[in-house]
């Protein structure tokens, strides 16, 4: 799925609360990336905890010094559950194909994950493959 989007790499964040989201899925960043990043305030601002207060995708295109991300809000029903971040590949822009083939992951992606509750300790995933 990253090499159909052009990301170099992707998180899957899930909320924790009102006040963070934790990384749950990563994908090329190695294996201790989750450990690495960690949560993420919900204060912050940035396009992942814009896509989540906002509810609606949001990106930035690349230029010579940075790379360009999307991210897209995760629903289940009317519940905002979290946010797929894709880091997209150096000199990749986010036109409307990237973008709609990041809106489709993310559902997917709401299909299959939920957040746990607080107390309930969490497994790290690294994904593999394509």
């Amino acid at each position: 799925a990253a090499g159909v989007i052009g990301a170099s790499g992707m998180v899957v964040w899930l909320s924790s609360g009102d006040q963070e989201l934790v990384p749950v899925l990563t994908h090329g960043y190695g294996p201790h990336a989750q450990d690495l990043i960690g949560a993420l305030p919900l204060a912050e601002e940035n396009i992942t905890t814009r896509a989540w207060h906002s509810g609606q995708l949001q990106w930035v295109d690349g230029d010579p010094q940075s790379r360009g991300a999307i991210a897209a809000p995760l629903f289940q029903g009317p519940r905002r559950t979290g946010v797929l971040s894709v880091e997209l590949a150096e000199g990749a822009k986010a036109d409307a194909v990237p973008r709609a083939l990041t809106r489709i992951l993310a559902a997917q992606f709401a299909t299959a994950v939920s957040p746990q509750p607080a107390a309930a300790p969490s497994a790290s995933l690294e994904a593999t493959g394509s």
